[in-house]
């Protein structure tokens, strides 16, 4: 876990977004906070928090999507799909087949002040991901402000064969909310995807 000493902005989960991009995406153009890489069954994921948002980079042999989750529009790379942003509010992206990969993303939006049961759980995944196999688990703290709790973002992964698995916690306390995110990903590589 790590914490930023860099000035915090308030932000609102109104404002976040989901964009797929397609390679190539300039690193350059984020500030990483934190990273964790994953590679197994010829599939490799990069998971990073970038601000109060997260960017995961998902490649097989032949394939390379971008996810980013943000309150910012993507700046480099070419977008595939853009959903958002929430003020807008956008139903499951289910099924959406981009080559040999099969994805789908759904998120949530729980109150901050209510001990969110699920929100509970992805955060003690991510804080056992180191113990466990295939898995990875980000949490960022930043620096609290008018004795607000501090916002954090938490990332947790697991790479099973065929089949990637996130969560996402985004927290905006001065919202008092959490944005919850579930993403999957399906690859032919286990026959498990539908034929394009």
């Amino acid at each position: 876990m790590q914490t930023d000493q860099s000035p915090y902005v308030d932000m609102s989960a109104s404002d976040l977004r989901l964009t797929l991009l397609a390679d190539p995406v300039d690193a350059a153009c984020f500030h990483v906070l934190e990273a964790e890489r994953l590679e197994a069954n010829g599939l490799e994921l990069e998971a990073r928090i970038i601000g109060a948002s997260h960017w995961i980079t998902f490649r097989t042999p032949q394939n390379c999507v971008h996810e980013l989750f943000s309150c910012h529009e993507a700046v480099n790379g070419k977008v595939l799909s853009q959903y958002g942003p929430l003020k807008a509010p956008f139903g499951p992206v289910e099924s959406l087949v981009m080559d040999e990969m099969e994805y789908s993303f759904h998120y949530r939006i729980a109150s901050l002040k209510a001990l969110d049961p699920e929100a509970r759980e992805i955060r003690e995944a991510a804080l056992q991901a180191a113990d466990r196999d295939r898995q990875t688990g980000l949490i960022y703290d930043f620096p609290a402000q008018d004795g607000l709790p501090a916002p954090q973002t938490i990332v947790w992964a697991c790479l099973d064969p065929g089949l990637l698995k996130l969560a996402t916690i985004h927290s905006y306390p001065n919202e008092e909310a959490l944005v919850i995110t579930h993403t999957r990903i399906i690859t032919k590589l286990d026959g498990r995807a539908p034929q394009s």
